[in-house]
């Protein structure tokens, strides 16, 4: 009798225990978010969710891998409930890769947000932030290529050595930037193949680099995936303060060490020559602080000759080349640095660290009072270029 109690004991925990359980295809799992103006002062929260039926399959499915729904509340948790009750599975948030402000959102601030996300547990510190001017159109126009399994795709484009362009952005980052920390963000704006940018503010001006750049709806690429890294948000504390172009982020790449291999065009008289720039050693950047800031950079490029007519190959040679490209790249990058002190008033580089570590206590470096003193900063540039293949190409004394 009492081993047959036993038994019925046990089989009811057992029964208990596999009450609560969920399988992974009881869950609606966000990959990717954006937040977006609405009326009434509330925010369109749109939510991009993976398809797990389909992930496993080998091709992708009619329906895609994704699908997005969005509503309107007051802040996000209250978008989740009302967007349960439309989704049959329950939200999950425990991997989510992307957080994606509209630019109208950014540039009021977007420190209550983050804040937010960040004492939510389910979303993880190494989520990526980013800027589109539209947020819901930019995760309804997504369609990830070559990746069956959604949350990849995310990696592969804004964590891997894949693309050029990307800024790495992470929640934990802009955290701790807006939180005390002396740190400017710099985030990745994400826009759509064929559109043009809307409602810009006044400080949006688009800053030209002669070759080097170009403008989102002017992309020569035919794709059924509309959705690109388009430029780079410049913020001061938690507020957009203006839009960059695509080269710049290689500009500021270059100058924070995450530069990777990449195209660089310029224009030599009527001829345009592409070098690839390979491998950058370790820049050095020095500040001075006087009456006003004086930065020397000078870094250290490898790049191939890709493209060089034949004509411009007997004029310049190898010696001929690695100066011209090294005087583009000290100008476009004097330019960048200009436009982001005097003009956006904002130290994108993060130069305070340097200058910081002349000051032998922080009452000194408060009182000299870094932010109000960097737009009168001056630049000192200077880029040594190694060109490591040439290429069967006729030398200047040859």
């Amino acid at each position: 009798m009492l081993k047959k109690a036993v038994l019925i004991f046990l089989s009811l925990i057992m029964l208990t225990s596999c009450a609560d359980r969920k399988e992974i295809d009881d869950y609606a799992y966000v990959i990717a978010m954006g937040i977006d103006k609405a009326a009434d002062g509330k925010y369109k929260f749109t939510v991009s969710l993976a398809n797990v039926n389909s992930i496993g399959e080998t091709k992708e499915s009619e329906g895609g891998n994704m699908s997005s729904v969005s509503a309107a509340a007051t802040d996000f948790y209250t978008a989740l409930d009302i967007i349960n009750n439309n989704v049959s599975k329950k939200i999950n948030l425990s991997h989510t890769k992307l957080i994606v402000f509209s630019a109208a959102v950014a540039r009021d601030g977007i420190k209550n947000f983050t804040d937010s996300f960040v004492r939510e547990l389910k979303i993880r510190p190494g989520t990526i932030i980013a800027v589109s001017e539209n947020c819901e159109d930019y995760l309804k126009n997504l369609n990830p290529m070559l990746e069956i399994n959604p949350e990849k795709y995310f990696k592969e484009i804004f964590e891997t050595d894949n693309t050029n362009y990307s800024v790495r952005s992470y929640l934990s980052d802009f955290f701790y930037s807006t939180n005390g920390a002396d740190k400017t963000m710099v985030l990745p704006v994400l826009g759509i193949m064929g559109k043009d940018a809307e409602n810009k503010s006044e400080n949006e001006e688009i800053f030209n680099y002669g070759e080097n750049d170009f403008a989102v709806d002017k992309v020569p690429i035919n794709a059924k995936n509309k959705a690109m890294i388009s430029g780079t948000a410049y913020f001061s504390g938690d507020k957009m303060i203006a839009q960059g172009t695509l080269r710049e982020n290689i500009f500021h790449l270059l100058i924070t060490k995450s530069a990777k291999k990449t195209a660089y065009a310029a224009k030599y008289n009527d001829d345009i020559l592409s070098v690839s720039l390979s491998k950058f050693k370790e820049p050095q950047i020095k500040v001075q602080c006087g009456d006003y800031p004086k930065i020397s950079v000078k870094l250290f490029v490898d790049c191939e000759a890709v493209y060089l007519p034949d004509d411009v190959s007997e004029k310049l040679g190898k010696d001929g080349l690695e100066k011209f490209i090294a005087d583009d790249l000290k100008f476009n990058l004097t330019s960048y640095l200009s436009k982001t002190a005097s003009y956006l008033n904002t130290d994108t580089e993060n130069f305070s660290r340097y200058a910081k570590r002349t000051f032998l206590t922080q009452k000194a470096w408060n009182e000299y009072g870094w932010a109000n003193k960097y737009k009168n900063s001056s630049f000192d540039v200077s880029v040594d270029v190694n060109i490591v293949r040439f290429g069967i190409l006729k030398d200047k004394g040859a």
